[in-house]
């Protein structure tokens, strides 16, 4: 009897002891992920990569950071859970050794180099991080810009740009003579060039770009003319040309060359009178089918160009009561007309001289009518010289 008492005893223990060391090898916690981060070949706007795993079956996640994008302080915890949250986390995640070139990086710039396991429950493992320095993109000094061939009109110039680096993209910008003496006195040398890099970037985002999107619209490279219409007559210009790189310019204020080539010139003093303009009849015309036809006979004494607009006065009176001027004040006309106005097609700018004018016509719902008037017909129109005249008439 003491012999079974015993073996069951011994069974049972035995079982104990097993249930227990099943239990303690199930909760052994995985090692983490080792990994080994190199960069190399560091250039302007790329980098060579090489990440050394120590388990070729785990998950990683590797992406590049510019140091700026994560706040001081940051632990590696809440930068792992940010990088996770982030709709292309996905697209960084990788098995193995792996060795790739990063590119679209920005010259001058601190980056880091973030990598992390990522465990089979979601959570994010042992987090390791290298940094590196962009290389600065120099312009040699000296190369510069030959810009010849100046020639003024009444409202345009054309010239000649030679860059010295043929390859290196530039950009010119035409500035007013006293707001770019201006700069140079209150921001020094490089006021000028810094303006111009505020004008692109508004400029940019009006079209929802940013700065180096937009400038690639307006770069150029190697040899080129160069002509710039509406100007002002008898005015005195600065032609401004510098190097830039578009297609690693995401900051406005990280300004590429401060160097330029700066040259002045004056558009030609017009000698005509300014055009006549005259309204020789306009109105509201209800058609009885749901719409209004808008209308203004215009007769002008020239029209070699200009721009025309139906708008709501209301509008305009939001932005300001200098804007109830309109019938006065030429420059509130020209504002009017110029700002979203329509260009003369061929028969308005040939209609608008002749003995009895022209009818320009718009023609809206009843309803938009009635939300938007009253409505303000403007004008403006040039001569040849670039003498110009507004005017603008109430339609009610």
């Amino acid at each position: 009897m003491k012999g079974k008492i015993f073996s069951l005893l011994t069974m049972l223990l035995m079982c104990i002891v097993s249930a227990c060391s099943s239990d303690d090898s199930a909760e052994e916690p995985v090692a983490s992920l080792k990994l080994d981060l190199a960069v190399e070949n560091i250039t302007e706007n790329t980098v060579d990569v090489s990440i050394t795993a120590d388990d070729q079956d785990r998950t990683y996640y590797a992406g590049i950071l510019r140091a700026e994008d994560v706040a001081e302080g940051t632990t590696d915890t809440e930068l792992a859970a940010t990088l996770m949250k982030d709709p292309n986390f996905s697209a960084g995640l990788r098995k193995g050794n792996a060795t790739y070139t990063a590119d679209g990086l920005v010259d001058n710039t601190l980056y880091m180099l973030v990598a992390f396991g990522v465990n089979s429950d979601g959570t994010a493992d042992t987090m390791y991080k290298l940094g590196f320095m962009t290389v600065k993109k120099t312009v040699v000094e000296g190369d510069r810009f030959t810009i010849s061939q100046v020639t003024p009109g009444y409202t345009s110039v054309k010239f000649h740009v030679q860059p010295s680096l043929l390859t290196q993209q530039w950009y010119y910008y035409i500035m007013e003579r006293a707001n770019y003496d201006g700069y140079l006195s209150s921001e020094g040398q490089s006021g000028p060039i810094t303006h111009t890099y505020y004008a692109w970037n508004n400029y940019g985002r009006d079209l929802g770009l940013n700065i180096g999107e937009f400038l690639r619209t307006v770069a150029y490279s190697g040899e080129r003319d160069v002509e710039v219409p509406a100007l002002q007559p008898g005015k005195d210009y600065v032609i401004i040309v510098s190097y830039v790189d578009p297609m690693n310019q995401v900051d406005p204020t990280q300004i590429f060359d401060y160097e330029c080539t700066a040259t002045p010139f004056t558009t030609l003093q017009a000698t005509s009178d300014a055009p006549t303009v005259e309204f020789l009849d306009y109105g509201v015309n209800d058609t009885q089918d749901g719409y209004v036809e808008l209308y203004a006979t215009v007769r002008t004494s020239t029209a070699v160009n200009g721009k025309y607009s139906f708008s709501s006065l209301a509008n305009w009176l939001a932005q300001g009561d200098i804007f109830a001027n309109y019938e006065t004040d030429e420059n509130i006309a020209y504002t009017m007309a110029n700002l979203f106005g329509r260009m003369f097609s061929d028969d308005i700018q040939n209609g608008l001289t002749t003995q009895g004018g022209y009818t320009i016509t718009q023609v809206l719902s009843v309803d938009d009518y009635e939300e938007s008037k009253p409505i303000v017909f403007s004008i403006w129109v040039s001569d040849e010289q670039g003498k110009r005249t507004a005017k603008a008439v109430r339609l009610d």
